[in-house]
């Protein structure tokens, strides 16, 4: 999420706090634990990300795109929305390897927009893992039946 936010003077100016805010959230439903993860970023480019997946050969020219196979995009390995590489972000390997560690013990990643708005939308990732994943309430006693 590095890229994620803009310069304190550009959300002041926005009405937001200088500093960037990110929120996590845990939310139990059975034998699965849902992790949500929101910021107040710009949100998501979604014509630079079609147009970066256009130039990286990711997708082809002529192809039709929906928004969810757009945001697809985000996932493939080596792919990147930043303007420029830094010491934690814009190499492109950052969301391939949570999706591939997620789908590797049992779960699903996803990303859930709200309404494009001025060419971004606002995002969460959502992160659904298997309970075993988290021995302290694994063991919790509502599990058994």
């Amino acid at each position: 999420m590095d890229h994620a936010f803009e310069p304190p003077e550009v959300k002041t100016a926005l009405g937001k706090p200088p500093a960037g805010a990110m929120m996590i959230a845990f939310a139990r439903q059975g034998k699965r634990v849902t992790i949500t993860i929101h910021d107040d970023g710009k949100g998501l480019n979604l014509k630079a990300i079609e147009k970066r997946a256009r130039q990286s050969g990711l997708i082809q020219d002529k192809e039709s795109l929906t928004q969810d196979k757009i945001l697809d995009c985000i996932f493939a390995s080596g792919f990147s929305s930043a303007d420029r590489v830094s010491k934690v972000a814009g190499r492109g390997v950052g969301m391939d390897t949570i999706r591939q560690f997620v789908l590797e013990a049992g779960g699903a990643v996803g990303l859930n927009i709200d309404e494009p708005r001025q060419g971004f939308a606002a995002f969460s990732i959502v992160i659904d893992l298997p309970i075993k994943l988290f021995p302290d309430a694994a063991d919790d006693s509502r599990d058994a039946a």
